[in-house]
């Protein structure tokens, strides 16, 4: 009997420490269930052991059936709180001074809540808590610096409220920090003391007041991520930020900094993304050191005025995405060609005048942007883009279209918007069979449509308008046919090259093309035989400088006008 007693004895031994509750973690849930008002809570399932007058002997608790509590269940804490997760669960009022009963806590996740007031001082004393996140709340005073005493804090996230002020240097005390949130409040500066954050990877202090970027965070070797973005930060970029040797993302969009790029740079070894999206002061060439970053996957410098790119552009063999509308360029780097991975190139809004034919071997390339740039031709090399599913030079000057253009098959957007294209719609569009998206408004187009164009009919939006056209849109083309060219053939058709065209070689068949629509046979001795053909059918015709067309006697010269229609001329 002795032997069964004790057998019994420890079996509940488990059972009494799971089940009960320790008085300081109960003291502490219920200040905190009546400080946020928990009968308004959205779920308050299991508090109803801390409610009204309820003891933790009369409750007779486990606390861990409580929503979003959870309990040591093993060890020498056994019982106790070990984490408090109420995200989204309609908490108000303050979190009350007795936080700091919950000696064992790890983990406080109150995300998206309305709790509002200060934060106690006295969640300094929760030593074991590594995870603190109260992001999307109404905090509207300064940080407390207690914050600071949580000597174990791997996680810091108070993210999205109405924090002003410093953050205060005590939060340099916190030398297990990893990752510091403090991004969507109202913070206007930061202590040097942070230098010490030795452990700290990530710092979020987006969309704030900052006022500068300072250089001490060139002391944070550790840090991978660092976005300070959307600051009123002005300024250089201080050359310490090339101290950041382990650092990958770097985010200083939407301030105001001014000055250079510094070619410290090139110091961050392991940085695959770089943002300086509309600061609209940084200026200079960017520096050749940007070729060192051979990690760099994303690179925005838009809306700035920088004024060249690098040759050493080249280097950044891991670059997808290129992004840099808005500055001075004038040219474009050959070497750009030798970028494997460039899926994305936007350069629109510089004053770009040519682009290089090396452009031809981004054989990734999916967007292309130059689209404000004073680009009059393309180079025949375009040909080579062969995944390019985006082209936009919009607003520019450009004046003829290469032939090679119709090679790019996965071509479903074009954009040519207020260019210098002039003649008949080049029938090469229709054979773009990806293509969904067509527009050419306001250039000097004329005529009719190429009956080829009709392949588009029902396939793409096509605007035209803002031409001189038969039909002013495209749909009323495709409805009624009305407006096609005469599908023409010439016997024997030549481009137009001054000079003799004896040579039965260089003539060609078919259809003729709006880019050999003005035939010229100029040249004194220049003969031109078609002695054997009953008529000729060109878009126009000049015989000049004492040149001789031979022809048949009685035998005519049809002239077809750019709108279609035809005008005969004797041959002789």
């Amino acid at each position: 009997m002795r032997n069964v007693t004790l057998l019994i004895f420890i079996a509940a031994i488990p059972f009494e420490l799971e089940g009960q509750c320790d008085k300081d973690d109960f003291d502490a849930l219920k200040a905190f269930y009546n400080s946020t008002n928990g009968d308004s809570w959205t779920d308050t399932t299991g508090w109803y052991l801390v409610r009204n007058n309820n003891t933790p002997s009369a409750a007779g608790c486990n606390l861990s059936s409580m929503l979003d509590v959870t309990n040591y269940f093993g060890g020498p804490h056994i019982g106790r709180v070990r984490t408090l997760r109420l995200a989204n669960n309609g908490l108000s009022g303050e979190m009350p001074i007795e936080i700091d009963k919950l000696t064992y806590l790890e983990d406080l996740f109150l995300l998206d809540n309305q709790i509002s007031g200060k934060i106690p001082e006295e969640i300094g004393a929760l030593d074991s808590l590594t995870r603190l996140n109260l992001k999307m709340n109404n905090y509207d005073t300064s940080i407390t610096k207690h914050i600071g005493n949580i000597e174990n804090l791997e996680t810091l996230d108070l993210s999205e409220n109405q924090f002003s002020g410093t953050v205060p240097a005590n939060l340099g005390f916190l030398s297990n920090l990893k990752t510091l949130k403090l991004n969507d409040n109202q913070i206007d500066s930061m202590a040097p003391d942070l230098e010490n954050l030795e452990q700290l990877e990530e710092m979020d202090v987006s969309h704030n007041n900052l006022l500068f970027l300072p250089a001490w965070m060139g002391g944070l070797d550790s840090l991978i991520i660092l976005d300070l973005a959307s600051n009123d930060m002005t300024g250089n970029i201080p050359i310490e930020i090339g101290n950041l040797s382990n650092l990958e993302w770097l985010f200083l969009a939407n301030n105001t900094l001014d000055g250079p790029l510094p070619s410290t740079i090139g110091g961050l070894s392991e940085l695959r993304w770089l943002d300086l999206l509309s600061n609209d002061s940084l200026s200079g060439p960017i520096p050749p050191e940007i070729g060192q970053l051979t990690k760099l996957n994303f690179f925005r410098g838009s809306v700035n005025q920088f004024t060249s790119i690098p040759a050493e552009i080249e280097n950044c063999i891991s670059l997808e995405r290129l992004e840099l509308v808005s500055n001075a360029f004038t040219e474009i780097p050959p070497t750009i060609g030798n970028l494997p991975l460039l899926r994305d190139l936007k350069l629109s809004e510089n004053n770009i005048s040519s682009l290089p034919p090396e452009i031809g071997n981004l054989l990734a390339l999916e967007i292309l942007e130059l689209s404000s740039n004073p680009i009059s031709h393309l180079p025949p090399e375009i040909n080579g883009l062969e995944n390019l599913i985006t082209l936009n030079l919009a607003y520019g000057d450009l004046l003829e279209i290469p032939a090679s253009l119709y090679q790019l098959t996965s071509l479903e957007g074009i954009d040519f918007e207020r260019n210098q294209l002039s003649g008949i719609i080049p029938c090469g569009f229709g054979d773009l069979s990806s293509l969904t998206y067509l527009n050419l408004r306001s250039n000097q187009f004329t005529g009719c449509f190429d009956p080829n164009l009709s392949n588009l009919c029902g396939q793409a939006t096509v605007i035209v308008q803002g031409n001189q056209l038969v039909f002013n849109d495209f749909e009323g083309f495709c409805n009624s046919q009305q407006g096609e060219c005469p599908a023409f053939k010439t016997n024997y058709w030549r481009e137009g090259v001054i000079g003799n065209w004896e040579d039965p070689t260089n003539w060609l068949y078919g259809y003729v093309p709006k880019e050999y629509e003005h035939v010229i046979i100029a040249g004194a001795g220049s003969q031109v035989d078609v002695s054997s053909l009953d008529q000729i059918k060109v878009y126009s015709l000049s015989i000049e400088n004492g040149a001789e067309l031979i022809c048949p006697a009685n035998a005519t010269i049809e002239i077809l006008t750019e709108q279609g229609y035809t005008y005969q001329s004797n041959c002789n």
